[in-house]
């Protein structure tokens, strides 16, 4: 883990102090990727440092890469390395925010589905 990374991720779990129902792993490898981060094991943190993300072909990659882990499944949230250095902790937040969101919409769509209100 870089130290951008790991910026966002001391940040993330100080914005998830004491919550056990998200978990977060690093540098997890998915198909012909490695990922920066991994959350409840379905949403990808992805930080995109300026050296290896700053040409147009390498964002091209960064987007195929993108849309190739939404078909598995997995929802992408990306930060530039300049934010994630700037201010961890609102990345951290903002991502926290996000994956609980998320989380919530999927409950309630379930309750809804099997008639519960």
């Amino acid at each position: 883990m870089n130290q951008i990374e790991q910026r966002f991720y001391d940040a993330f779990i100080a914005e998830l102090s004491g919550r056990k129902d998200i978990t977060i792993e690093d540098q997890i490898p998915i198909g012909n990727y490695r990922v920066d981060f991994v959350v409840n094991g379905e949403f990808i943190v992805e930080i995109d440092g300026h050296e290896y993300h700053k040409t147009v072909d390498q964002r091209e990659v960064d987007y195929c890469r993108e849309r190739r882990l939404q078909h598995l499944g997995y929802t992408v949230v990306r930060f530039t390395g300049t934010e994630v250095y700037n201010c961890p902790s609102h990345c951290a937040m903002e991502a926290a925010m996000l994956i609980t969101d998320l989380l919530h919409a999927r409950y309630n769509r379930e309750r809804e589905a099997s008639g519960l209100k």
